[in-house]
């Protein structure tokens, strides 16, 4: 399997939940739902576990999408997910690297720094808070029980004025290698479905560039949705395509459509409305909140967000302390993927309206065949 279809889906990084924690919670088709912003530390606890395993970007906030889709699957997305965020990230330095050549800083050097020693300005910049989320949100530190050890409490107004973003980059990281040719399903390189495919690649080349020159627009992702759902479609009515080709196709697509929907966060500020009636809420249940609608820090402008960042980066800092200090350093440490991991194997089981990819319509009724040519009707 190739490498790039191996880590093919990444995101922000996600969780999956031992057993135990599983069964304390009010079950839902993928595990666990964001629960909202509890005012006492065990409800905190509760709540802020509740976002694990909840599927793909956006979808993660969505309970009622994913019905059959089981843990396993659900982990090996979490950490395709994790994996396309550290490649961001290294990108990221690297390109740090480039702009600051004359200090003669590694890239190694300057995540060193970042994540351990960081300056003011990383901290304004957002980019320290994001290499404690990423620690925390490592599957395999998620699995040790990285939430049930986050124990900082935080003052909800802090949370409502953070400056979040979307982790746009990474979703689309795994658009374009979806988009590659090795990554397609045979089926849809014929000709007959030609047209339509490429269509759908250049709006994702599209919404990359969008997303690697700032920030992507509602028309680009919409247009994206909207080739997406002709090819599906499409795919869907011909008739005559070997079942397992067409299947595959219809996977491959409703993946491309589950990382569309990961870059539409709407839900995410109707939640941090709910903060104003709660009084002190927990690291575990941010970091829940952010995984679940896919959010990071982004970068303070106002005098109030760095502030904010001042504030927040100590209690980060110390239950990352803490709960690395716990677990080892051999917890960061990921397996690698099975050999027959497939990055569109989450999506099998979703309905393809739950990814925004509407039905085709339904064929309007047969008139009744009028009388023929020297024929009176009776």
């Amino acid at each position: 399997m190739h490498r790039s279809s191996r880590f093919i889906l990444g995101l922000a990084a996600a969780l999956a939940l031992p057993a135990g924690i599983a069964r304390s919670q009010a079950y839902t088709p993928y595990g666990y739902g964001f629960g909202g912003w509890s005012s006492t530390a065990g409800g905190d606890i509760a709540r802020g576990l509740g976002a694990a395993a909840e599927g793909a970007g956006s979808l993660r906030a969505n309970t009622a999408a994913a019905q059959s889709v089981n843990a396993d699957t659900i982990m090996r997305y979490n950490q395709y997910l994790y994996e396309a965020q550290l490649e961001r990230n290294r990108s990221y330095y690297e390109a740090t690297v480039r702009r600051s050549a004359r200090t003669k800083q590694s890239v190694a050097g300057i995540k060193d720094r970042v994540t351990n020693n960081p300056t003011t300005s990383d901290i304004e910049s957002g980019d320290a808070l994001n290499a404690i989320l990423d620690q925390l949100t490592n599957p395999k530190v998620l699995r040790e029980g990285a939430l049930q050890r986050a124990t900082g409490r935080i003052d909800p107004k802090l949370i409502k004025d953070i400056p979040f973003r979307n982790a746009a980059e990474a979703v689309t990281i795994c658009i374009s290698q979806l988009t590659n040719r090795g990554n397609v399903p045979e089926i849809l390189r014929a000709d007959q479905f030609q047209a339509e495919f490429e269509q759908a690649k250049a709006a994702a080349a599209e919404v990359r560039r969008e997303v690697d020159a700032g920030e992507i627009s509602p028309e680009a992702s919409a247009r994206l949705r909207a080739a997406i759902t002709t090819l599906y479609q499409k795919v869907q009515a011909t008739p005559g395509l070997p079942s397992d080709q067409r299947s595959e196709a219809l996977n491959y697509m409703k993946a491309l459509a589950g990382f569309v929907k990961a870059l539409e966060n709407s839900d995410s500020l109707q939640r941090l409305k709910d903060l104003d009636k709660v009084e002190s809420t927990g690291v575990g249940n941010l970091i829940a909140f952010m995984y679940a609608y896919n959010l990071r820090f982004g970068p303070a402008k106002t005098p109030r967000q760095r502030l904010v960042y001042a504030q927040l980066y100590p209690i980060l800092q110390a239950d990352r302390d803490r709960i690395m200090g716990q677990l080892g350093p051999e917890a960061e440490t990921l397996p690698p993927l099975p050999a027959d991991a497939r990055p569109t194997e989450l999506f099998q089981g979703i309905d393809p309206s739950a990814l925004g990819v509407p039905a085709p319509p339904e064929p309007g009724p047969v008139a009744p065949a009028g009388p023929g040519p020297g024929r009176r009707p009776r």
